[in-house]
């Protein structure tokens, strides 16, 4: 139950920084799918990952694989912390820009995953 808990937290404080931004954020609790959040802005989709450990590597690949299936933008969010780091792709390439919510002010350091 702890980790689910601290799943959940995680997956709040993305969503709040996200709809604070004027996002549409629908969360997928309990759904075990890829996507744990689904934020919706009228110039683009996220399809989002939260993270409260350090993904690796695969996860990191089955995220890029799965970007190639739609045309939504998909992110990879480690919560560690008071810091959040993000990993956007898009059809399968790294995409450089993060969702609303989610900007370089929010997030401290690159990943190195």
């Amino acid at each position: 139950m702890q980790r689910y808990n601290k799943g959940r937290r995680g997956e709040y404080l993305v969503r709040d920084l996200m709809t604070a931004q004027g996002g549409v954020v629908c969360r997928s609790a309990g759904s075990h799918g890829k996507a744990d959040l689904v934020a919706m802005w009228p110039h683009a989709t996220y399809a989002v990952q939260v993270k409260c450990s350090k993904p690796s590597a695969k996860e990191v690949e089955e995220i890029r694989a799965i970007s190639l299936q739609t045309d939504a933008r998909w992110a990879i969010v480690w919560v560690n912390g008071t810091q959040i780091e993000v990993q956007c792709f898009r059809r399968g390439k790294p995409w450089m820009i993060l969702p609303p919510g989610l900007t370089i002010s929010s997030v401290r350091g690159t990943p190195k995953w």
